[in-house]
């Protein structure tokens, strides 16, 4: 029994090791999580480099260059009353938008565009 136990422990920890850890899936987690943050239904490309620790750059580079990234975000076509960029998950907007959130979405004929990386 015990040589069981050691036998699977070890097949999972030699499976665990052959994947690397890179730093594009962490800084996408760590964007995604900032995302998700339920205090704030979207979010600012500074308030997510705020909470993932990261530069708005780093942040916009990501979204360019990582497919599963750019398929899990929706630059929102509302902006701040200041005029800065929100950004949401696909998932949240399509369960927590307005009506009229969801209206402007549906007939915006300008979709925002993430500023070039510097």
């Amino acid at each position: 029994m015990t040589s069981m136990l050691s036998k699977a422990s070890r097949a999972r920890r030699l499976r665990g090791a052959g994947k690397p850890v890179s730093d594009d899936t962490a800084v996408r987690e760590r964007i995604v999580a900032a995302l998700n943050n339920p205090r704030f239904r979207m979010r600012t490309l500074q308030g997510i480099a705020q909470e993932a620790r990261l530069s708005t750059s780093t942040i916009v580079q990501a979204m360019h260059t990582d497919t599963a990234l750019a398929n899990t975000i929706k630059l929102v076509p509302i902006r701040t009353q200041d005029g800065r960029l929100l950004i949401t998950t696909k998932d949240r907007f399509a369960n927590e938008s307005t009506w009229t959130e969801r209206f402007v979405d549906f007939f915006a004929t300008r979709r925002p565009q993430l500023p070039d990386v510097a």
